[in-house]
């Protein structure tokens, strides 16, 4: 069972349109009397920092739009404290006026039916809204919903993206994320473009936690006890021997509870086992990524290179106003 463990993280607002209040329970969390911390992505490092390692937080820059300001905070909290950013896209927050500038109407279609002119519009923006909060351009990149498409995948790696961290096996098989066949749970592999995919950790069933759906993601807000994150990882490493590291998502707001898809208090019993999973798992030789994630994923040998073609083209074009 001793293998890394990428601790991601998508940091977004969750509610489109989204309010200030949202965004700040959201991603930031609140203070909860009695509890001592933050239940946002201050809590989640927190805990990351007690065993040396760092979170790889994809964050949803077109937030800005929907709340102007807080891409700073975000890139300031996180990079102050020594931990990734990195790229995650909703177009959801993108106003009707952003499209009205550029001269089209809004698309009623997702971005992973994007052609490549939508993709520049929409990609160009996203790279220059991060790099004024982050300083540096993004390296990696992380599709909102898993919507992703070779369109989009081939312009990020003519932009410097050079980490995909976006292929998940169960979006394949779901009629309004169409990208390409189901090849199930791969290993880290190279799209035909150059850029690497380190793909989320999937179970296939069966499995020990569920029978109503073919896969089942390493995905932290459907693990409420420590010992369910170690019942993953023992059948993972069944499953994929060869793999050498398991991608675990988490969302700023998974240590919540909620209403009405807004934050109101940390969860004691999703903290509690995330924190355990990472002491016991630190104890018992799991490797957590820390400071050279990017170099390991680098010196890691992909078993196959896969056409970017693979993960799928849509084309719909714009409507021009």
């Amino acid at each position: 069972m001793a293998r890394t463990v990428i601790l991601s993280c998508d940091t977004e607002s969750l509610l489109f349109p989204v309010s200030e209040a949202a965004v700040e329970a959201n991603i930031f969390g609140g203070v909860s009397p009695g509890f001592g911390a933050r239940w946002g992505i201050p809590l989640i490092m927190d805990l990351a920092d007690r065993v040396g390692a760092k979170v790889l937080f994809f964050y949803d820059v077109f937030t800005e739009y929907s709340c102007p300001g807080i891409n700073g905070r975000v890139a300031d909290e996180i990079l102050s404290r020594g931990h990734f950013l990195e790229l995650h896209t909703h177009i959801e927050h993108l106003p009707e006026w952003w499209w009205q500038d550029r001269g089209y109407k809004r698309p009623g279609w997702a971005s992973n039916y994007f052609d490549p002119v939508t993709v520049d519009l929409v990609y160009s923006d996203a790279i220059r809204l991060f790099e004024k909060c982050a300083g540096v351009r993004p390296t990696a990149y992380r599709a909102g919903s898993w919507r992703f498409s070779a369109n989009i995948l081939s312009f990020l790696a003519r932009n410097g993206v050079r980490y995909s961290f976006n292929y998940h096996p169960l979006t394949t098989i779901r009629q309004n994320f169409p990208h390409g066949p189901d090849a199930g749970p791969l290993d880290l592999f190279i799209w035909s473009n150059g850029m690497l995919e380190i793909p989320v950790a999937t179970l296939t069933v069966p499995n020990p936690f569920t029978s109503k759906q073919k896969y089942f993601g390493f995905e932290s807000h459907m693990l409420r006890e420590p010992a369910r994150y170690f019942d993953f990882m023992r059948v993972f490493a069944r499953q994929m021997p060869t793999a050498r590291h398991a991608v675990l998502v988490m969302h700023s707001w998974s240590l919540a509870e909620f209403a009405g898809n807004v934050a109101t208090a940390p969860c004691a019993e999703r903290t509690n086992a995330f924190a355990q999973f990472l002491e016991l798992g630190a104890k018992e030789g799991v490797h957590f990524a820390g400071e050279n994630l990017f170099q390991s994923l680098d010196a890691t040998q992909p078993q196959f290179t896969v056409p970017i073609e693979f993960a799928g083209f849509a084309n719909s074009p714009l409507v021009k106003l």
